[in-house]
């Protein structure tokens, strides 16, 4: 496993495939440094970290995919909660975010702001209980 990910351990050619996805599933990644993806030089529309032992990932960490990132898989995670996600908010071509299978138990009516484009949320097998009023306003394509 890789535990730790960081830009020196990432090799651009080993993860990256074919149809600009960087899969990373089962790899029981804990942490990933802010500057991971930064020297990221392909072009990448999905990137999948799911099922790793993910609890948060850095506020700046997706932002070489900031204009590409349209797909991103978090299913099987750690993750408690989106509050104060940052990392999200800077996905403005976002348009698919699976996290289902973590240990949800929060989502903040703020989570979601600046993902215009988001149509397709997956929350199932989480721990929430109810969504906060207004949750997806700032999703105008959210089905």
């Amino acid at each position: 496993t890789l535990g730790l990910l960081r830009n020196s351990v990432l090799s651009e050619k080993i993860f990256l495939q074919a149809d600009e996805t960087i899969n990373l599933h089962g790899y029981g990644i804990c942490h990933i440094d802010s500057d991971t993806f930064e020297h990221y030089s392909y072009l990448v529309t999905t990137l999948v970290l799911s099922s790793n032992l993910l609890s948060s990932l850095p506020g700046d960490v997706f932002r070489s995919f900031d204009s590409t990132l349209e797909n991103l898989d978090l299913r099987h995670n750690r993750f408690e909660s989106l509050k104060n996600s940052s990392f999200l908010r800077g996905l403005k071509q976002l348009i698919d975010l699976d996290c289902s299978e973590n240990q949800l138990k929060l989502i903040d009516r703020d989570d979601f702001r600046g993902l215009h484009k988001l149509d397709t949320l997956i929350l199932r097998r989480n721990h929430l209980r109810s969504l906060p009023t207004a949750t997806f306003i700032h999703c105008s394509t959210i089905t």
